[in-house]
Formats: C-alpha cells, structure tokens, sequence
C-alpha cells in the first residue's frame, strides 16, 4: 500500500488545503489500519516509529524510540498469539547476546592491562597469545616456541616478560623504538599532569614517615606506566592501520585519506555485539609466508653485507653454515650490555641526559626514507641473507608445514606498492623530534614514500602545491627575551620588527589595515591608534562600553544559570556561557555581525560558533601550533576568514546605504527619529577615517579576533585569581560599594593588572627582526624570531565584567571538579601558559568550562554610580 497526495495545490492556495489534508490524513490511517493488522502490537504512533527506526537501522537500536519495551508491552498482553512465540524466542537471544559470554573482563587491577608477557588479554583464556607457548619460531632454545606474544604491544620496546619490563622506564633499540619510547614518556607526563580524576598524588605530598609510602608510590608509577603503556601500544596500532596499510594498498595514489578503524562498537545483522579483544595466536602460516627479506633496501643489503664481513672475517656467503651462525649469534649475546647503555647507527648518547642526538635520529630516519623498498618477488632475497632462507625453510620442513606453492592455491598474494596518508606516524616523527621535521614535508606525512615517487603522485593529484619534498633543514631556533627593559624596547620599536608569524597573516589576509598582524609596525601603529579613535572617540562612547560588559555579564549569568531545588542557589558555566558570549556580543554588535539563538536560525554564526571561528584563526595568526594539526587548521581557517570578511563587507555596505538594509534604516531613522545604532555610529565614525573599502574590512576584521577570544580569557583568568579567599573579599568589597572614585577604580584595574601578571593569558608573543638589531643582551640577525614574555590586557572592560560578576552579593565555586579549571601547565607551547581539556577530550589553548554558584539577590551596579540592593 502507498500513500499519496491526489490533488496537488500551488502555494498560495489556499482552497486547496482541507482536502489535501483530508486525504492525507486518510491515507496516514489506512497506514495504521494494515500495521494493526499485520503488527497488532503497533496500534499507536510511537510504536510504528519504534519499528520504522528498528528496519532502517538495524546495527543500532535507538532506545528513545522503546522498540523492545513496544515488543513486552505485546507479549505481555498476547502471549497465545503464533506470532508473540517467535518474538518471545528473539527477544530472549537479544538480550542474551547483547552480552559478552563470558565476559570479556573483569574488574580489578591484575584485569586493567594485558601482561608483558600477553596473558591476560582474555580473562577466560589467559595464556592464549602469551609468549613463551608453541605457536612459531623465535626461540633460540626451542624453535617451537614463540618467545614474543602474538599482539601488536610493541614488545621491542616494552619487552616481553615482566623482568625485562620492570626495567624499561627509558630503553633504546632502534630509532622508530626511541620515538616510541619517547612518546610513552610523553604520554605518561600528560597522564600525570592532567590527573583527570584526581587519582594520583605529589609523591613529595606523602610524609616520609609514612610506612606505604614507597607501596604508594610504586602503585601509582605502575599505574601511570601500563596506562601510558595502552595508549602508546594504541598509538602503534594506529600507525599500522593508517600509515602501514596506506602505503601497502596504494591508498595514497587515489588521494584517500581512509583508514581502517577497528575500535569503533560493531554490531553483527541480527545486532549482536561482534566481539572482540578476545585474544589471538599468530599462525605458523602467517610466520612462514609473511616475510619481508625480499624487500630489503640497496641500502640496508649494503649494511648487512658490512656486518656479516665483520662477523664472518674472511668467509664467503656460501661457506658460512648454519651452526657457525647459532656459535656467533651466542657470542654476541654473552657480551650485550645493559639496555641503558645500548646503542646503534654510530649514535651515542648525551652523558648528561643519557639522550641521543635529535638530528642524527632524523637523519638515519630521512635518508631510510629516501631509500626504496626492494619488491615481493620469487628470488628477491638478498644474497647475503642467504643463510636466512634456508634456516627458514628446514625449519618449516621440519613442522611439516605446505610449500609455498600449495599455500599459493588456497591464499592470493597482494603486491604492495603505495604511500601513506592520514599519517600517525608522521604525528610521531613531529612530537619526538621536534625541530628535525618539517610539517609540509613528504619526509613527514610520508616516511614509508621514497621523495621522487611521492613528488610524481602529488603531480599526478595536482596537489604538489601542499608538499615539499626536499629534505628539510632543522628549524631555526628562537631567542627568548625576558627582561622587562629588553621587551619594552622590542614592543616600542616599530621599525625593526614585525609580527612573529607575518607569513600566516599573509596567507588569510591581503592588504592593509590588519593591524594586529602587519608586516609594516610603523603603519600597524597608526591603525590601531585610528582604530582606538573610533572605539573611543568621546567619553559616552567608553562609558557606553563598559556598561554594556557590566550590563552583558549579568545578564547572561541570571539567563544561563540553572537553580538548585529549594534553594536560592544558581549555578552557571561562566567560562561557556558567560565570559566567551559577552566580548562576541559586543563585536557582533559594533560590525552587525548577525548572531542566531540556534544552528537552524536565521543569521551568520551562533555565539559559540562565532568563538570558535575566532579562535581558531587568533590560535593560526599567534600561537604555537602542533604541527601535525597547522596544514589542517590553515586551510580551514582560510575558508572562514573569507566568509567572515564577505559579512563585514556587507554590513559595512549596507551602514554606507549602499544596500536595502542600509536604506531602510537610513528612512526609518528619518521618519521616527529614532537614534542611531551601536552600528550605524561605529561605521560612521570608521568611514570618516578616509580609508578604502579593502582596508575598512581589515580593521574591523582585525578588531574582531584582537578583542574577543583573547579578552575572554583575560576575564577567565582574572575571576579564577580572584574567586577563592580571601581575595574575593577585597574584590567584593569594591565591586559593591555605594560610591566609587578614580582610587576605586584604578585600585580595581590594579587587582585585573596583578592577576594578569601572576596568571596572564598567554606567554607572549613572537616578533621577527627586519635588519640587525643591538640589544643589550647582543647583536640579533637578521629574520631572527625572538619570544617577547609578557602578558597583557585591556584592563577597564575586564574591570567591568568582573563588577557584573561581583554584584551578586555570594559568588564561589561550582562543586568538586566543575568550579575549576581544567587545565595544566603546557610546556610544549611558548606561547601558551596553560592547556585546557575540552568537552571532546582534546587539548586547547582556550578556557572551556568552570562553574560558578551565585544566590538570587544581587546589587545593581553601574558604571560611575553607586549601587543598590535588589532581588531578581
């Protein structure tokens, strides 16, 4: 049966309109006549939803739409019916293979990580996949018995007993096995430093006196060390399934990104969970045919060849016989030292921090890089690894495995032959050797790619614009400036440096009047001094200002707060909905940016998408960026600044009159005397400043990102310094006074000045020398990057937003974790003083979340007036 509509109506008619309902409506019930007959379980509208959604999805049940509680309610009330006997049957099996049998943990801590030996991973088969059982040869002793576990945990690195792991807190192999130890340490810092649930400890906050103490400690280590461990064994794994199977399949000749994801919930037809995790063992099969001695670089058959002379002095390839092999491997056992002191590639390590040299890792990686891989072929195994092969094959001769022929027939082989893409590995080489690799380089997306083959598929995609692939240089180094007296001569001399990053603004923004980053200081200035005219012209403009942020912040903390059951008590995200909203209502109002109470709504950005777009393109412009994530963060940002300027260019228009907007304004006024916009007085005060378009757009798009998200979290940190006693009490004080003076108020800006010194925004701020520059510390080149370290902020706004916050006579901390911020001290940014966690678990350079309790009366206060008691 189909529903349809017998009489059509164009829009506007409105005759039309009882009959089409009419008949809609009579085919809807007809619908539900035949589900009742069919389904007589399905008599109401939320149960026919229920089974529409079920056979549209039917890997995932949305259990809003209560199609099993639908299912009950008719088993219960027709257990006779034929039909009620099989539902019963599939509901029973649903519920029962909803879960895991038997299950596939359990809780406790000899359940939380896999043993370095692999046993565990299953709790109901321990031993399957642990190393040291008969799967396949890698003991020298027994060739039956697999001395590795059959997991992808990284063994190399974190052994595979626990003896050998008790050891590894820092170990050395190879350089892939450093990077990954360096990114376990990493990790583990991260792990420590975020302490998301409170669970670890100051180990110098435990007395010495305490008995456990060393228990603790040793529990905590081992906690923080397996976790980190996880991670990075996931780390690993990812590597393998973006960057390795990439570059097998030839993924990146199409320009694909995909990557097989194996950690996502998957659900078989009948919507069992497919299970996983339960444990594995690598077949003899598998060791047998996946062999890689056939794709052996020049390079690396070259090295092998040195070895082996070295070895085997004065033997042919030919006379060396497998026992005088197992005599040499055990010499070179007896005498290998102890793993801090390993070492390999001529590499030696630093004897004060036991480290090796950053650009000779990256040198053995970028020139392993540059070298081919031989090809999967019949006789492509190096000569001189003869005596491998033949090990190989007694050895499977010996277990009476099929020759590679019979296994040819029953398993078709795959000749790989591409490059990678979406690289983790890349995000590896960037974190663990910082400085060495470049982050729009081939060496770095593409390690497994030698450069010519990569540079041809990038010419082939057209998108050899993205990529360079000449080996980079190491990245020249910055000089920090700390001093006050140093910093104010860099900040005050506008001819010998230019904004730190102008390349970046160069890519978003052409032209002048971007003063915030220009690559002319001198013309910079006088923009922003032009810009602050027009800003602050005349006192009711400031006074208009700092009301609006007392007003603003208010505002949205009665409106954006939640109350507490009989209790006078609200709660409120100031960080969310408070602090982030106010500065991007301000600039939205100024410039006619269009905000809208909903994605769906009419209008350019919601609050939150506008912080967001700004953020990111402040976070491009002026912050230290990982460069794993720059490549993606300027090309989106590239896209918004676009959209962005075409709104400020069309606001700015219509305010000319230039538009219908503008001219129905321009009448309205006219006719109702009414007065001017926040809008109209802003645009006509920065047209009068005689610039063109172009440039008017730039200033105000300068003013945009410069004075909001960066004021935000000025306003964030200031009320986080002051939020506890007994500070608050000497804010509250001022905030709420009956009459305040010029004292008051520069007392006030004194209390924003030394929360932004003991807790500033950010760092500071790069500059870049245009020609030679004394300085008294010396001579800087130049192009030299230096780091400025100083905080600054606009004080009078900031005192403002934290008058509305203070005029609540009661202002503390959300509950436990919720009133603070999440964030911790980042060390890997300059220009960064903290990073925040968010809501998806990413880190950023933005405050995202602290709650704050206040009660319903509040005092009224404003600027330049006393204040009053009042009861919202």
């Amino acid at each position: 049966m189909s529903i349809s509509r017998t009489n059509s109506m164009s829009v506007g008619d409105a005759s039309g309109a009882p009959a089409v309902a009419s008949s809609t409506m009579k085919g809807f019930q007809e619908f539900r006549e035949q589900i009742k007959k069919h389904l007589p379980f399905a008599s109401d509208l939320s149960t026919i939803e229920s089974i529409i959604d079920g056979i549209k999805h039917l890997n995932s049940v949305d259990d809003r739409k209560m199609l099993m509680e639908h299912i009950m309610v008719y088993l219960s009330q027709n257990a006779s019916h034929p039909m009620a006997q099989k539902l019963e049957t599939a509901v029973v099996q649903l519920l029962y293979n909803d879960l895991p049998h038997p299950a596939i943990t359990s809780i406790g801590p000899q359940y939380a990580y896999r043993a370095a030996d692999g046993s565990n991973n299953n709790p109901s088969a321990p031993n399957l996949g642990k190393a040291g059982t008969p799967v396949f040869r890698t003991s020298h002793k027994d060739v039956s018995i697999n001395d590795t576990s059959s997991y992808i945990d990284l063994a190399p690195l974190y052994g595979h007993t626990q003896e050998a792991q008790d050891k590894i807190r820092v170990r050395n192999v190879c350089v892939l096995l450093v990077l990954f130890n360096r990114n376990h340490n990493y990790i583990a810092h991260k792990l420590l430093e975020l302490n998301e649930r409170g669970t670890y400890v100051d180990p110098n906050s435990i007395p010495t006196s305490d008995p456990a103490r060393a228990d603790k400690l040793l529990a905590q280590e081992e906690d923080i060390f397996q976790t980190a461990r996880l991670i990075n064994c996931g780390w690993f794994a990812s590597v393998v399934f973006s960057d390795y199977f990439s570059a097998i399949l030839g993924l990146v000749r199409e320009g694909s990104n995909w990557a097989l994801d194996p950690f996502e919930e998957m659900r078989n037809i009948d919507h069992s969970l497919f299970e996983r995790g339960r444990g594995n063992v690598c077949s003899v099969e598998f060791n047998c045919l996946y062999r890689w001695h056939a794709t052996t670089s020049e390079a690396d058959e070259q090295w092998v060849q040195k070895l082996s002379e070295q070895l085997f002095p004065g033997r042919t390839v030919e006379s060396v016989t497998i026992e005088d092999f197992k005599q040499v491997a055990k010499t070179m056992m007896a005498k290998e030292p102890d793993v801090t002191h390993w070492t390999f590639g001529d590499l030696q390590r630093d004897r004060q921090t036991n480290k090796f040299d950053d650009k000779g890792l990256a040198n053995i990686l970028q020139t392993a890089t540059e070298h081919p891989a031989g090809a999967f072929k019949a006789r492509g195994t190096p000569y001189v690894m003869r005596l491998h092969e033949i090990m190989g094959i007694e050895q499977n001769r010996a277990w009476g495995v099929c020759s590679l022929n019979d296994f040819r027939k029953v398993y078709c082989q795959r000749d790989p032959d591409g490059p990678g893409n979406g690289s983790m590995l890349g995000r590896l080489l960037l974190r663990t050797l910082p400085g060495q690799y470049a982050s729009d380089n081939t060496y770095t997306w593409f390690p497994l790619m030698t450069p010519p083959a990569m540079e041809r598929i990038l010419n082939d995609l057209g998108t050899s614009g993205l990529y360079e692939t000449k080996r980079a240089g190491s990245a020249p180094s910055v000089q920090v400036l700390g001093t006050w007296q140093v910093v104010s001569q860099v900040l005050q001399d506008e001819g010998k440096f230019v904004a730190g990053f102008p390349e970046r603004a160069a890519k978003i923004v052409n032209g002048p009047g971007f003063f915030i980053a220009s690559n002319d200081p001198a013309g910079a200035a006088r923009e922003q001094r032009a810009m602050l005219n027009v800003l602050a012209g005349d006192p009711y403009t400031e006074t208009a200002t700092k009301r609006f942020f007392f007003e603003k912040t208010r505002e949205f903390m009665l409106r954006e707060s939640c109350s507490t059951v009989a209790s006078p008590v609200r709660s409120v995200d100031i960080v969310r909905n408070v602090f982030r909203a106010v500065p991007i209502y301000w600039v939205a109002e100024l410039t006619g940016i269009r905000l809208k109470s909903s994605a769906d709504a009419a209008g350019d950005y919601t609050p939150a998408e506008l912080f967001d777009v700004l953020a990111r393109i402040y976070t491009y412009l002026f912050l230290d960026i990982g460069a794993e994530h720059f490549t993606k963060l300027q090309k989106n940002v590239t896209a918004e600044v676009a959209k962005l300027k075409g709104i400020i260019r069309q606001r700015l228009g219509a305010s000319r009159g230039l538009s219908l907007a503008g001219l129905f304004e321009t009448v309205t006024q006219l006719f109702t005397k009414q007065a001017k916009s926040s809008q109209s007085v802003f645009a006509e005060r920065l047209h009068a400043l005689g610039y063109d378009a172009e440039t008017q757009c730039n200033l105000v798009f300068a003013l945009v990102v410069g004075a909001t998200v960066e004021l935000s979290q000025a306003m964030v940190n200031v009320l986080n310094f002051y939020l506890d006693p007994p500070r608050s009490a000497d804010v509250q004080k001022l905030a709420s006074r009956p009459q305040r003076d010029p004292k008051d108020e520069a007392q006030l800006q004194g209390f924003v000045l030394e929360a932004l010194r003991l807790d500033s925004t950010f760092r500071g701020v790069y500059r870049k020398t245009v020609d030679s520059v004394q300085m008294s510390q010396g001579t800087l080149p130049p192009q030299q990057r230096v780091f400025l370290d100083i905080a600054t902020a606009n004080t009078s706004i900031i005192v403002e937003a934290l008058r509305g916050v203070y005029s609540f006579p009661t202002i503390m901390r959300g509950p436990g974790l919720s009133g603070q911020l999440k964030r911790y001290k980042e060390d890997s940014a300059m220009t960064s003083t903290w990073s925040y966690l968010g809501p998806d678990q990413r880190l950023s350079p933005w405050a995202t979340s602290m709650v704050v309790q206040v009660t319903y009366g509040f005092y009224t206060v404003s600027p330049g007036r006393g204040a009053n008691r009042s009861v919202a």
